[in-house]
């Protein structure tokens, strides 16, 4: 038997830490979504095949362009149509929800 103090036995598993996406294969998103290759190699390769003009270069698919471009003006667009004691009742549930926290 050792002599001494001794650590406290831990009773907790150590905690699992999260996967490496780029250790699974997992597709990595570029700088505007476009999905590129996981493994760094793969990556530098095509990165420098869209630079020499070998490869075109992906841009956003239209849908999702359209879908953000509707979302940009939405809110603005909801607030004009309602009435001032709307947006009240609006500002002062969401007040309600962030003080219940």
């Amino acid at each position: 038997m050792p002599k001494g103090p001794q650590p406290p036995k831990s009773t907790k598993l150590p905690r699992k830490l999260p996967e490496d996406p780029i250790a699974r294969g997992v597709a990595i998103k570029g700088p505007q979504g476009q999905k590129r290759p996981a493994d760094v190699t793969q990556n530098a390769v095509q990165v420098m095949r869209i630079a020499t003009g070998q490869e075109p270069e992906t841009g956003r698919d239209p849908g999702t362009e359209a879908n953000r471009k509707g979302g940009l003006k939405g809110g603005k667009a909801r607030a004009e149509k309602l009435s001032a004691e709307q947006r009240k009742a609006i500002a002062e549930r969401a007040a309600q929800t962030r003080w219940k926290k």
